[in-house]
């Protein structure tokens, strides 16, 4: 879950970005077609750009989590309450995820609520048939449109009221009740971000300049004739959010972009502006991870020391951090059950003491691993892996190229154990090797 709230930040930063750019430099042109277009594209786009971890095909292959086997007999007694005391903790990142979690039921609580009351109102109005739209007379206090069924009042007597409904079965035609239910189950996703509720605002100003450049075409009305029926909307609106368009909220803007003369042409290069932001967004994401293919295959190809490799401490201390457990030490939980080797060695450590990597390479996991904890996995050159288990929290990611002595986290007490301490513990070609014949 860690991941996934990562991913969710990624994600909100890139859209705001992109947002912000089309916002304060094209917004304002009248190239409705292709303001709709660029604002639906940024979605897909932003969700897009973090899932890619490199633009070439090299992909760290994942290191196994080994079994959990450190378990301390004094860790377990019969005669003590006090069998696992870590899951008692306080979880921030279970207490985020649940919060995220209420968030988006919230969200799709509202939609559905709002469709439903849609079919409710249809369940008891009258449906005329139009060609392929459905006129809906029901008891509400302006038209509006949803997909193809147009909602009317029952007592509607303005004289302007099938510009109206054409203005609605425009909407209908440009499919824009789609391009809403695709927003509103994007901010569902990212309902703590602010910018998607500024988001969904600008593309229902868009939907309404796209149709109202359509009516004016294609109907036998006056641009004066049009702005006094948007001034009668004013009096006479309720916004329903989710399928109301003809609404007051964007009324001045509106009217300042129909009465607007039509931008150049030449402006609409101006809308390449966004391919380079996008290409450095993908790069912010893969820079990185170029790097560590090749200093990894660097690596791999130069050193030609023994397997007796050398590592740092990944505790510093004076001379050397305390070993509370070593490797191999037999353990027996209870006394009828069979002993056990730990495959490590235990530094003690108070809660938030920087960790640093023992070599250079790459991170292939950096998650929660249940009795673990919170657990890195760094793969180094010549077959080596290094675990530091039990950690408070990361100062890497997964694919990140870490050099030798860099912090990538902080001593912590998670996972199934009794107090802070690092488990630490080194691999090569897969087997569980003694770390103080690798620690200088």
């Amino acid at each position: 879950m860690h991941n996934h709230l990562i991913y969710l930040l990624e994600v909100s930063l890139i859209f705001v970005l992109l947002y912000s750019i089309f916002r304060f430099m094209l917004s304002k042109y009248t190239f409705h077609n292709l303001n709709r277009f660029v604002l639906l594209m940024i979605i897909p786009i932003s969700m897009s750009i973090p899932f890619i971890k490199s633009i070439y095909s090299f992909e760290v292959i994942p290191s196994n989590i080994p079994a959990f086997n450190e378990m301390h007999s004094e860790t377990f007694s019969t005669n003590s309450t006090n069998y696992i005391t870590h899951f008692s903790e306080f979880n921030y990142i279970k207490l985020l995820s649940i919060f995220y979690a209420i968030g988006i039921l919230i969200s799709f609580y509202k939609t559905l609520k709002a469709i439903f009351h849609l079919y409710k109102l249809r369940k008891n109005a009258i449906v005329k048939h139009a060609n392929k739209y459905q006129l809906i007379y029901c008891e509400t206090k302006e038209t509006f449109s949803f997909f193809n069924w147009i909602f009317i009042p029952f007592e509607s007597t303005h004289q302007s009221e099938k510009i109206i409904i054409d203005h609605e079965k425009q909407h209908a035609n440009f499919h824009h009740t789609l391009d809403r239910l695709v927003t509103e189950i994007f901010i569902a996703f990212f309902w703590f971000n602010p910018v998607v509720y500024l988001f969904r605002k600008t593309l229902s100003a868009v939907h309404e300049y796209q149709v109202d450049a359509r009516v004016l075409k294609d109907k036998n009305i006056s641009t004066t004739e049009y702005l006094q029926l948007l001034l009668y909307t004013i009096n006479n609106s309720y916004n329903k959010n989710l399928y109301s368009y003809f609404n007051q909220s964007m009324i001045k803007n509106r009217v300042e972009m129909i009465c607007k003369s039509k931008t150049n042409n030449l402006l609409r290069f101006k809308y390449l502006i966004l391919i380079p932001i996008c290409f450095v967004c993908l790069l912010s994401f893969t820079k990185r991870e170029f790097s560590v293919t090749k200093t990894l295959e660097t690596n791999i190809a130069t050193d030609k020391t023994s397997k007796n490799n050398s590592f740092i401490y990944p505790l510093k201390g004076s001379p050397k951090p305390y070993i509370t457990s070593h490797f191999g030490i037999n353990r027996k939980l209870f006394k009828k059950l069979k002993a056990k080797i730990h495959n490590g060695i235990d530094f003690k450590a108070k809660v938030n003491t920087p960790i640093f990597a023992s070599s250079d390479g790459v991170v292939t996991s950096a998650s929660f691993e249940g009795n673990w904890g919170n657990l890195i996995i760094i793969k180094h050159a010549n077959g080596y892996e290094t675990l530091y288990a039990h950690l408070n929290k990361f100062k890497c990611k997964k694919n990140q190229f870490v050099k030798k002595g860099e912090i990538i986290g902080y001593t912590g007490k998670t996972g199934l154990i009794k107090g802070p301490h690092l488990h630490y513990a080194i691999k090569h070609n897969g087997i569980y090797v003694n770390p103080i014949n690798y620690l200088e």
